[in-house]
């Protein structure tokens, strides 16, 4: 289980609280598994791909930014940057 803190407000998640980083973690690890076995079958140069993918999740792990967990939330969930579903404008205050 994770912790979450926000203005000094800590709250304790799961993973199946957050649909598109649980996502982005099933997709890299089987894009890493098909990296390692397109590296042994193929050809060694697939092997870069595997690399690519772990450093996404190095990235996700020290620094806090999942770049595969922010595509899939604009692709995959339909949800904007504002949380919003795409198209359409963002709520205002008391609606």
């Amino acid at each position: 289980m994770l912790q979450l803190t926000v203005k000094n407000t800590r709250e304790k998640i799961s993973l199946r609280d957050i649909p598109a980083l649980r996502a982005a973690l099933l997709f890299g690890s089987l894009l890493n598994l098909a990296g390692l076995a397109l590296g042994v079958w193929v050809s060694p140069w697939y092997l870069l791909l595997s690399l690519a993918v772990s450093f996404g999740l190095f990235l996700s792990g020290t620094a806090g930014l999942c770049p595969m967990s922010l595509i899939l939330e604009r692709v995959w969930f339909g949800k904007s940057a504002a949380g919003e579903a795409p198209g359409t404008a963002p709520r205002a205050e008391g609606q």
